[in-house]
């Protein structure tokens, strides 16, 4: 069953009543999965001091107050926590110098968290896609196709040549990378980051 509980993520006192209530309805919480979207792609030239605190509170503030919220509730028998972060914030591309700020944020967190509340039986992980087919990817695919002057098939193919597996992904995959990392098989696995990314990140640690 799906209890639907709609919260603005700029807006701190919405975020906490919604997450209490959630937790209420519940009776509890195992798993908490935070995702957020995807600030303005922006030079730093470009980018206004209101579009960064715009950013900070719908990204990084967002994701400290969702988890200070529902943390008591995961200490009270363990849990887990997965942050959803852009695979590119690893490697911080140009014009995207909000993102390369907020997003890089929530790894130095997740790893924090994940040491201090191990002994409280708390997992905290990153799972990192890039180039699934979600209705962001679709527009940002239909603005390339804009802005380079080409069609939008020709647009979709450089998406997926920028991946060794040579396709991009569905939903149903990043899914199941987050449930992988919040489910007991991953029991041992915490303050790392899981990237699904059809093999795009080229780092090697």
């Amino acid at each position: 069953m799906v209890i639907p509980v709609v919260c603005d993520l700029s807006n701190e006192e919405d975020i906490k009543s919604s997450m209490i209530k959630a937790v209420e309805r519940l009776g509890g919480l195992d798993v908490l999965v935070t995702n957020h979207g995807g600030p303005p792609s922006k030079s730093f030239d470009d980018a206004t001091l209101n579009e960064f605190d715009a950013a900070y509170r719908s990204v990084l503030r967002s994701t400290i107050t969702v988890i200070e919220t529902t943390l008591p509730a995961l200490r009270d028998g363990g849990g887990s926590i997965t942050n959803i972060v852009s695979a590119s914030a690893q490697e911080p591309p140009a014009n995207h110098i909000i993102s390369n700020v907020f997003r890089s944020g929530i790894y130095g967190l997740s790893k924090g968290l994940s040491r201090e509340y191990a002994t409280d039986d708390v997992r905290v992980n990153c799972v990192c896609p890039r180039g699934i087919m979600t209705d962001r990817i679709e527009y940002k695919i239909d603005v390339l196709a804009e802005q380079e002057n080409i069609s939008v098939e020709e647009a979709t193919n450089r998406r997926r040549e920028e991946l060794p597996l040579g396709r991009l992904g569905n939903p149903a995959e990043l899914g199941q990378a987050v449930a992988f990392l919040a489910s007991d098989v991953a029991s041992f696995t915490t303050g790392a980051v899981f990237e699904v990314d059809g093999g795009w990140s080229k780092h090697v640690f």
